[in-house]
């Protein structure tokens, strides 16, 4: 056999071994594709929850103005909104009304011819602080000064006071559960005598109710 037999009969039984070794092997196809995910949040309520029931403190009827307190405690504003606009909440009064004889009234505008003559203010309001719950932390404030019906006309014709400043929260925060304490004090005059121009003779001895009305926006 000469040398360029021997090329050609080597180069033969290699490409009969590749062929053979290519039919052996199993074919390696691939295969993918995608599924997009959609997930929407949506948004949740801007609420605030306060206690069911506030008593305050009981009343002696004398010949000095008494004063009358409690606290609403805890008063909760939940932001679940997730706007981070921000936003505020308030508290209005109801002038307190007799259970039983509900033609009597305790009144919480002040008058300069009440108490024989001496001023009083006698609903006082003072926010106390406020604490975070759960949430972002930043920008909450709360009033620094104790707030007061001065006059009269500061009650509408329902006999609910103008609207006194509780918690805010400033825009870019206030996400989440905070709470704060609302203090009431409540005047009531000598004898229980309101001037004439407020309510008809002095208020008698029973439970009187009124609501505080408290809002967030």
């Amino acid at each position: 056999m000469s040398f360029s037999t021997k090329l050609i009969t080597g180069a033969l039984l290699t490409g009969i071994v590749a062929v053979s070794a290519a039919s052996v092997l199993p074919a390696q196809a691939q295969s993918t594709d995608t599924t997009d995910l959609n997930l929407t949040i949506l948004a949740g309520a801007l609420t605030i929850t306060s206690t069911a029931t506030q008593s305050l403190s009981n009343i002696t009827l004398s010949n000095a103005l008494q004063t009358s307190s409690g606290t609403v405690s805890a008063v909760e504003v939940a932001d679940l909104t997730g706007s981070l606009a921000g936003w505020s909440s308030n508290v209005k009064f109801s002038n307190l009304t007799g259970a039983t004889v509900n033609t009597k009234r305790i009144v919480l505008a002040s008058d300069v011819t009440a108490n024989f003559g001496t001023a009083a203010k006698y609903l006082r309001v003072t926010p106390s602080g406020h604490t975070t719950v759960s949430g972002n932390s930043g920008s909450l404030t709360t009033p620094s000064s104790q707030g007061t019906i001065t006059a009269l006309s500061a009650l509408d014709n329902l006999g609910e006071s103008n609207t006194f400043a509780m918690m805010s929260a400033a825009s870019g925060a206030g996400n989440g559960t905070y709470q704060f304490n609302t203090g009431i004090e409540i005047d009531i005059p000598a004898y229980g005598q309101y001037p004439a121009s407020v309510t008809s003779g002095p208020i008698s001895a029973q439970n009187y109710v009124g609501v505080a009305t408290f809002q967030v926006s």
